[in-house]
């Protein structure tokens, strides 16, 4: 991870509005990783993971849908931490969920409350 991007994830994992939405999407999730869970395990989630980067797009940065709350190992399955980069199961996370999200973005915008508005 370059020093750049560390010091973007380190002010936004302390801004405010970042805290209560993590917190959010845990107790959506009832702090069990949703990855484990699709395999039949009950593992606590300790992270929430933006199935779309806010690289790929920021727009979706705070949207519900594309928050995912899982454990550390599964995070580390999804990232390559040496560069930062999706991995391939990442990548399949994201490309199963894209449809969703996006729509789900759209219809933010349809009801009249930008995704940043909603819990």
């Amino acid at each position: 991870m370059r020093h750049a991007d560390r010091e973007d994830a380190i002010k936004y994992r302390n801004n405010p509005k970042w805290i209560r939405k993590r917190l959010y999407i845990l107790g959506r999730d009832r702090n069990q990783c949703q990855e484990c869970k699709r395999y039949g395990r009950s593992t606590s989630a300790s992270m929430v993971h933006h199935i779309v980067p806010p690289e790929f797009n920021p727009e979706y940065f705070y949207l519900n849908e594309n928050l995912l709350s899982i454990c550390d190992k599964c995070h580390d399955e999804f990232h390559d931490r040496t560069n930062g980069k999706l991995t391939e199961k990442g990548l399949n996370l994201m490309r199963r969920n894209l449809e969703s999200i996006e729509k789900a973005y759209e219809n933010s915008f349809l009801s009249g409350i930008p995704p940043a508005l909603v819990p």
